[in-house]
């Protein structure tokens, strides 16, 4: 699946990156604190929107990659692909985790990409997640 953008609350103001950013540099807690936070907005989302659609859809085990893209320190966008057809209401779900999610306020210069892949369990629907 091509990756779909997950769109911004209605309202919320979203900066424009340039076409070439440069990498940001960041020490190591920087990366620990941007780490946390897409941990923390992924584990929400699969328990949230995605394992409830892949069980629906008794899919199996699926993965899917779900990331983040910050600019100068601020996210300005998030993305997901990994599976075919993904309904509205799943996106929609899915993107009120990742733009309701508390990033650091790091004051940066150039582009920080984050990605995770994440694993779905979606057996029977009376079997309890793992």
């Amino acid at each position: 699946m091509a990756r779909r953008v997950l769109p911004p609350p209605e309202g919320h103001p979203v900066p424009e990156r340039p076409e070439h950013a440069a990498k940001a540099e960041l020490d190591t807690e920087q990366w620990r604190d941007y780490n946390v936070a897409v941990h923390e907005m992924v584990t929400r989302a699969r328990a949230q929107c995605l394992r409830p659609f892949v069980r629906e859809q008794q899919l199996g085990k699926v993965e899917v990659i779900i990331d983040a893209v910050l600019w100068d320190g601020e996210v300005v966008d998030f993305g997901i692909r990994g599976l075919e057809e993904v309904p509205d209401h799943v996106i929609d779900c899915v993107a009120e985790e990742a733009w309701g999610t508390q990033f650091p306020a790091h004051q940066l210069a150039g582009e920080i990409r984050l990605q995770r892949a994440v694993p779905v369990e979606g057996g029977p629907a009376n079997e309890p997640p793992r």
